[in-house]
């Protein structure tokens, strides 16, 4: 009988990073000689069910598993997993990528008494997701309770290993694993220096949402000395009206571009001379992977796992969250001295091969997955 990899993860109506990491662990769980298995929250017509299905890999969904706290569907969708985690033995292994079902799957696995290896990768914590007081200390304590159990935690950022030891979460034998492009570093590593940079861009790559702060990118490119320089806009969401409506009000149309959602980012990163990513809290982002990987120079907020993507000063900039001054500060130092920021852009790769490289992050989840 195939050794199972349970893969467990909320959302399925979205591709993101998080499901970029599962991607990477489906090729890593293949190689091995698993069976991965993919659990998510949704409906079997979610784009990311889709997705797997497309690539011949086995889905369960499990409809009532969301985001939202509510008893009665938790309770329903803890009852699921405690099922189907039930009958797993020494060989199998169960991955865990999002905060409230981290918690779910785990207490599931726990209940059963099975003797499969269990870990819970953190991908930024819970708690800074939300200002609700009430439910940050909820999470917290959550954490805190998990971290005593046989289970194990996985970390891509450094950061949020180090954010949970102060607050007593982190266990002693937790790892850090950063994110790596996997099967799509070819795209992204193997084009650099094949595409002259001839256009004066600047690209951000981010989901049109709250996490995100375009609106500060935007407002930053009205002092922009180079009149020539755009920004372009890759990603969909929610807040795309707005954020429409605030490039018609700043006047920037001829400067702003919304290109959606787009499968070939790396043929945008290989012709932009500069990666902006403007955002309020992170775990380790891949679009900043990428940037690193493309060989370009990066101007990226000060929080979570950015801080391990860029070396201020050395390839690129880290600015305070929300400060438009940053920004353009930044940004008009890049476009004033070509040189730097060509330098910058050699020590970005430096940084991914260091650090990203997909053969040495599959190295390491080899040693945390199957010691």
């Amino acid at each position: 009988m195939k050794k199972i990899f349970y893969i467990v993860v909320t959302r399925s109506d979205t591709y993101g990073g998080v499901h970029r990491h599962i991607d990477s662990l489906i090729t890593f769980s293949q190689e091995k000689g698993f069976k991965p298995i993919i659990i998510c929250g949704g409906d079997e017509d979610n784009y990311y069910v889709q997705y797997l299905k497309s690539r011949k890999i086995e889905v369960i969904t499990i409809q009532m598993l969301n985001k939202e706290v509510s008893l009665r569907d938790d309770l329903k969708s803890y009852m699921i997993l405690k099922r189907l985690f039930k009958n797993l033995c020494i060989h199998d292994i169960v991955s865990i990528h999002s905060s409230k079902v981290g918690i779910l799957a785990r207490l599931a696995v726990l209940s059963t008494n099975a003797r499969c290896k269990c870990y819970f990768t953190v991908h930024g914590w819970s708690y800074n997701s939300t200002r609700n007081v009430f439910i940050r200390i909820v999470y917290i304590l959550l954490e805190w309770l998990m971290s005593k159990t046989k289970t194990s935690q996985l970390f891509v950022a450094n950061q949020d290993l180090e954010q949970g030891r102060k607050l007593g979460l982190t266990q002693a034998r937790a790892k850090v694993i950063r994110n790596s492009l996997g099967k799509d570093e070819e795209f992204f590593y193997n084009r650099i220096g094949k595409t002259e940079r001839k256009s004066k861009c600047i690209i951000m790559v981010a989901r049109l949402d709250r996490q995100k702060d375009h609106s500060t990118a935007i407002k930053a490119m009205k002092a922009v000395e180079d009149k020539e320089y755009k920004l372009i806009l890759v990603g969909d969401g929610p807040l795309r009206e707005s954020l429409e409506e605030l490039v018609k009000k700043e006047g920037l149309q001829e400067v702003v571009e919304f290109h959606g959602f787009r499968k070939d980012v790396y043929t945008l990163l290989h012709t932009s001379q500069i990666f902006l990513l403007c955002t309020n809290w992170e775990g380790l982002p891949f679009t900043c992977i990428e940037a690193l990987a493309a060989g370009l120079p990066m101007v990226v907020t000060d929080v979570g796992g950015n801080r391990e993507t860029v070396k201020n000063g050395i390839n690129g900039y880290l600015v305070r969250k929300n400060s438009v001054s940053d920004v353009t500060i930044s940004l008009n130092m890049l476009i004033r001295d070509v040189d730097r920021a060509t330098q910058m852009g050699i020590r970005s790769r430096e940084l991914y091969n260091s650090l990203y490289a997909t053969n040495r992050v599959f190295k390491l989840l080899e040693t945390a997955y199957l010691e």
